[in-house]
């Protein structure tokens, strides 16, 4: 208590939890492998209350939380012997990335009678997470006759750190048996590569006004309203894309007809040839077209 008409106060919670997974993979009762972990929170929160008067009252408080359960493979199974190169597997993404996510042993999964064994890390295996989040709000208390009234606002910043190089390693799966297995003819073989650290940020708003209304001895309403407004994230580097839509605006609009580019965003031209035949009264039409056409398509 800073005084009689202000009080200051704060909470703080700290965890660490590091820990050894020695079986990551869910879809597996055989994983030899193990994940490293090293799971931190920090959580903050500090207010402070003033009293104007006696039916005016002021809270003002201020957040911060941050969590980063980052986790990779143990030095044990991610070089020496638990490479790619090391059992002569040839992987085109350690071309563009050459870390220790992009070389280490991949991933191989068994099916059917094999069904509940794979070996090497899984596809998250290096799996960065890092979140911290400020927040500031302010909420009023407020007694006028017989109301009272509660207003206020809040306003969040997050940022999200992620970098999941998923399957960059390489996964060969849909063994059916330790045959086909050992004699390396997998069913399916898959790696990807790209740019995969992201540092994403975006920001949170929200309103609301309440009022406890005591019409009576015997009735007494609660009415109140409250505005919430998520904004759209960006990354912080610009690695983030989507479709632009601004030149089709018209086609979501009620023009009253049928629009081609609108129903399938193509462009070409048609070209039609017509012919007439038939007995006497009788009008047989036949018509020969040609269409081409170009598509734009995004995904």
């Amino acid at each position: 208590m800073l005084s009689e008409k202000n009080t200051l106060s704060g909470t703080f919670f700290f965890s660490d939890f590091p820990a050894e997974d020695s079986f990551p993979d869910p879809n597996s009762l055989a994983s030899p492998t193990t994940l490293q972990r090293d799971d931190r929170n920090r959580t903050l929160s500090i207010g402070d209350t003033h009293i104007f008067t006696p039916n005016w009252i002021n809270e003002v408080r201020f957040g911060y939380f941050y969590l980063n359960n980052t986790r990779n493979l143990t030095d044990d199974f991610s070089t020496g012997d638990f490479t790619n190169e090391a059992i002569g597997v040839t992987n085109p993404a350690s071309t563009f990335d050459p870390s220790v996510a992009t070389t280490r042993l991949g991933h191989y999964i068994g099916r059917n009678n094999i069904a509940n064994f794979s070996f090497g890390g899984p596809n998250d295996s290096f799996n960065r997470r890092k979140q911290i989040t400020y927040s500031i709000s302010d909420n009023v208390n407020w007694g006028y006759k017989n109301h009272r009234f509660k207003f206020g606002g809040e306003w969040k910043q997050h940022q999200f750190d992620t970098n999941l190089p998923e399957e960059q390693a390489t996964e060969f799966e849909k063994f059916d048996s330790f045959t086909q297995l050992l004699t390396g003819n997998a069913t399916e073989a898959d790696t990807q590569y790209g740019i995969t650290d992201k540092s994403f940020r975006f920001q949170d708003y929200g309103f609301y006004i309440t009022d406890d209304w005591k019409v009576n001895r015997k009735l007494s309403l609660n009415v109140g309203l409250r505005y919430e407004l998520f904004m759209w994230p960006k990354e912080k580097n610009g690695r983030i894309g989507n479709f632009d839509l601004e030149m089709y605006e018209s086609c979501f609009t009620n023009a009253g007809a049928a629009n081609a580019l609108c129903d399938n965003p193509t462009a070409g031209f048609p070209f039609r040839t017509m012919s007439a035949d038939g007995q006497a009264g009788e009008t047989v039409q036949r018509c020969t077209q040609i269409r081409t056409q170009h598509t734009l398509g995004a995904d």
